[in-house]
């Protein structure tokens, strides 16, 4: 039947297979590690700039203004006249609105006069540089000098305001004692006068009165301004002002006074 089988040497795959074993748990062991390894850092890299985008969203968030809309100026009512005792010289006068949604900082509108030819004579600005916060729908008296406007017949309104570069808070103030006085000749002003009274708990600086006067039927004839007496006013304490309008057009019937003080 043949010889019969006999044991030889063992095999070495008897003992490769428990090293394959070895090695290949071994290796999934260190492949494990490699992978975890790379997930974490990937997460790591992953996670960090969220985190800091999402602080940096954070702060430009809260640093980031309110939009309160947007403010718009319109001159009405403008009358050109000449002033009195000279003919070459003309007075302007005006109402600036602001029509828009937000306050306006220094109203004011560029008028330029034309003649019949539509050719220019004159420009000036009617403005409010003492207004920061001309709230909406509200209105300030301007006025104006002209001095070659002689034979105007037309005339241009540009409007313009500027964006706040200044945070101005706006003091309480309270006008009292009115008291308003006619030419008493020819040449004569037509005076307002009275008490400011600062209500705010911080010092109004530059406290100006501003001056409106209107005919019969409520539109403009004339305008000026006025510091208060010490042009500043402490909290609690009150000045006097004297505003005089020399320049009107026709009679005035009223008068609008208006008082602007801010904490710088």
């Amino acid at each position: 039947m043949g010889a019969p089988l006999q044991a030889g040497p063992p095999r070495r795959q008897s003992s490769a297979v428990p090293l394959f074993i070895g090695l290949g748990c071994g290796g999934l062991v260190l492949v494990g590690a490699i992978i975890a390894a790379i997930v974490m850092l990937v997460s790591a890299t992953d996670e960090g700039p969220v985190a800091d985008d999402a602080s940096s969203e954070t702060a430009e968030t809260a640093s980031a203004p309110v939009p309160t809309g947007e403010g718009k100026v319109e001159l009405r009512d403008v009358r050109i006249f000449p002033a009195r005792g000279t003919r070459k010289t003309h007075y302007l006068v005006g109402e600036l609105w602001n029509v828009g949604t937000a306050p306006v900082d220094a109203p004011r509108a560029k008028v330029t006069v034309y003649d019949g030819n539509k050719t220019a004579l004159d420009d000036t600005l009617c403005a409010a540089f003492v207004v920061h916060d001309l709230m909406p729908n509200q209105k300030v008296p301007c006025y104006s000098v002209l001095d070659r406007a002689v034979g105007w017949k037309t005339f241009k309104v540009q409007p313009e305001s500027s964006r706040r570069y200044l945070e101005y808070r706006a003091a309480e103030l309270k006008i009292s004692g009115l008291e308003s006085t006619s030419p008493r000749s020819r040449f004569g002003a037509h005076k307002i006068g009275g008490t400011i009274t600062n209500r705010s708990a911080f010092t109004a600086k530059s406290v100006w009165i501003i001056v409106g006067l209107y005919d019969a039927k409520g539109k403009i004839v004339g305008a000026g301004k006025t510091l208060v007496a010490g042009n500043d006013l402490d909290p609690g304490a009150s000045g006097k002002f004297n505003v005089s309008i020399y320049n009107v057009a026709p009679t005035p019937k009223t008068s609008l006074t208006k008082v602007f003080g801010y904490d710088k």
